[in-house]
């Protein structure tokens, strides 16, 4: 097998976009409590300045990004029943996403299942961002369809309206023969000089 093509259904996930937050630092409803943790934080301090620090945490911004993820992992293990080995090699990755179309792109009434002529070759222009789509949908393939992303060196994607949300996701094999290295010096595509 060197391609599968598959549709995961659902609303597709970002990943990349983080939150911050400061732990280990006195709070709650209860007073006495606050104030007591404050008291130990400065006893730590007059004793050893540096005892004592505020720590930060990260985490994703989209709760829902484990159960995407997941859902993409089933998906691609299904197709790759047949032959669960992970992939070796360059790996060519093409994702199209599909986002369901807001309410103000169809009309009122009997028209409320037609969509309006200025909207028809609308594409969604706002958030999520279409790197952090694939991003999040291409971490559900490792170690099932390719063992580490790294190994893509080719990637189309697009982020498109429709009925319903998704991903139509198609995973190929690079031949090695096929594959011709383009000289640094054909990629420019203008002369040094005007730089």
């Amino acid at each position: 097998m060197s391609k599968i093509e598959f549709i995961v259904r659902g609303e597709p996930r970002p990943k990349g976009s983080k939150n911050a937050f400061v732990i280990n630092w006195p709070h709650g409803k209860n007073k006495d409590v606050v104030k007591n943790r404050i008291k130990n934080i400065a006893s730590k301090l007059l004793q050893n300045p540096w005892s004592w620090r505020p720590q930060t945490t990260v985490s994703e911004v989209s709760k829902k990004l484990p159960a995407w993820e997941k859902d993409v992992r089933i998906q691609a293990e299904i197709k790759m029943s047949p032959e669960p080995v992970a992939w070796d090699g360059p790996i060519r990755l093409t994702m199209i996403f599909f986002l369901q179309r807001p309410q103000s792109h169809f009309g009122t009434g009997s028209n409320k299942d037609v969509i309006k002529d200025r909207y028809l070759n609308a594409l969604p222009l706002k958030s999520p961002d279409l790197s952090k789509l694939f991003r999040a949908a291409e971490d559900g393939l490792n170690e099932v369809v390719f063992k580490d992303d790294c190994q893509v060196v080719e990637m189309v994607g697009k982020k498109l309206y429709g009925r319903r949300n998704g991903v139509r996701i198609i995973v190929e094999r690079v031949d090695y023969k096929t594959v011709k290295n383009t000289e640094p010096e054909q990629l420019l595509l203008f002369d040094i000089e005007e730089l």
